[in-house]
């Protein structure tokens, strides 16, 4: 963990270091080819998408062994649940959820493994109040890089997965995709600039007073020319993915298989022309013609309709505006679509959740290395309203809980 000026202020707004080298996730970009599928059509790439998706799958599952699939209200862990399907019965799959209970995460989950047929194990995150002695543990399993927090309670899934292989999603939305801007952008440094104001994590400015975004430019890693992909998802590959996600989907000390990672999956969709990736076109298309079943039910990825239905997209972005009309005025309906939980209302009602934030950012603030920051003046504005701060204080207490970490010697 390297706390130089322009790596930590790295962290106070992506939270995330981005000077952090990650070696288990440096995938090839050699077998990557634009012009590859440039004239074939659009039924054939389907075919070749879905048989693409089936061996990926097939290729990472392990015989005899138990399959744990960690199940949201998204595209890609429903894929995987309904791959493993045609590969072993019911009973040797266990998916889980994790989070608020009114999230699409949650219920959606439910929904897909009650419709699946597998045992299912919820963590609703109200009940459990992760520890000092646990979230030190998770720092070590994530390389004390990214913001903590969002993990399941690990003991709670050590005892469901310790002995199994864990299916990870990872790298699911980006292969195929999601991360596509519509517009690239004329220059690397462009692009550098909205790669930062897309992927910020902290809204409250806690940078020091000097910060500029192009402080980070140089903590940015990109390929060179030929790997075929546009600069946006050059960027994207080689700092959000490794950096961020990874430390956070593939904790140290379980087994996992990441079907999306496999080669040929992996070139095939990277090779598609972009107007097929861009928000998921294609993609889409082979999980429906796959696997229709398991995807004629909700999607977070389509609003919480089905991804064939557009009536009920269009309905359901209807209800979704009229919510965020209600809470401008009146905060009263959550916002479903929220990855966990809305830590800031935790932080105001959980107690013991709020005592582990205000806690380490009392702690941090003894430290004197953010000497241009009161902490405690964000976690008074965020108690009474004043400010939005929850993301703030979510990295801070993150920040201070590596360093405890590293102090304590863990590896």
């Amino acid at each position: 963990m390297k706390l130089d000026r322009n790596n930590l202020n790295s962290f106070l707004r992506l939270g995330y270091f981005l000077d952090y080298s990650n070696p288990r996730c440096r995938p090839g970009l050699r077998g990557i080819d634009k012009a590859r599928y440039a004239d074939r059509a659009r039924g054939e790439l389907a075919a070749l998408g879905i048989a693409a998706l089936k061996r990926a799958i097939q290729k990472s599952f392990r015989p005899g062994r138990k399959n744990v699939v960690p199940l949201s209200g998204g595209l890609d862990s429903r894929a995987i649940l309904s791959g493993l399907l045609e590969l072993t019965p019911a009973e040797n799959i266990t998916a889980y959820t994790y989070g608020a209970e009114w999230t699409q995460d949650f219920r959606i989950g439910r929904l897909v493994a009650r419709a699946a047929g597998v045992k299912h194990v919820a963590y609703p995150l109200s009940p459990y109040t992760t520890g000092m002695d646990e979230l030190l543990d998770i720092s070590e399993r994530i390389d004390r890089q990214t913001v903590l927090f969002h993990n399941p309670p690990l003991n709670r899934l050590t005892e469901l997965a310790g002995d199994a292989v864990i299916w990870s999603g990872f790298w699911g939305d980006p292969v195929t995709g999601s991360h596509l801007p519509k517009k690239a952008l004329r220059s690397l440094p462009e692009e550098k600039a909205r790669f930062i104001r897309d992927n910020t994590f902290v809204r409250t400015k806690i940078t020091d007073p000097a910060y500029k975004d192009e402080d980070l430019f140089c903590l940015i890693e990109a390929p060179g020319p030929g790997t075929g992909l546009t600069a946006a998802e050059q960027l994207d590959v080689m700092n959000r993915m490794p950096k961020y996600i990874a430390p956070h989907v593939l904790m140290r000390g379980f087994e996992y298989a990441t079907p999306f990672m496999e080669k040929e999956f992996f070139d095939f969709y990277y090779s598609l022309p972009d107007t097929l990736r861009v928000r998921q076109n294609l993609y889409k298309n082979c999980l429906l013609g796959a696997f229709p079943e398991l995807f004629r039910l909700p999607c977070k990825n389509d609003f919480g309709a089905p991804l064939n239905s557009f009536i009920k997209k269009y309905y359901e972005m209807a209800k979704i505006g009229f919510s965020r009309t209600v809470n401008h005025f009146y905060p009263l309906i959550p916002d479903t679509r929220l990855n966990y939980t809305d830590f800031g209302t935790e932080m105001r009602e959980n107690m013991p959740f709020a005592d582990i934030i205000r806690m380490n950012i009392a702690d941090l603030e003894k430290r004197r290395i953010l000497d241009w920051l009161d902490p405690d003046v964000l976690w008074r504005d965020h108690l009474n309203k004043k400010a939005d701060n929850a993301s703030a204080l979510l990295v801070l207490a993150s920040l201070e809980i590596h360093m405890k970490s590293e102090e304590t010697g863990k590896r």
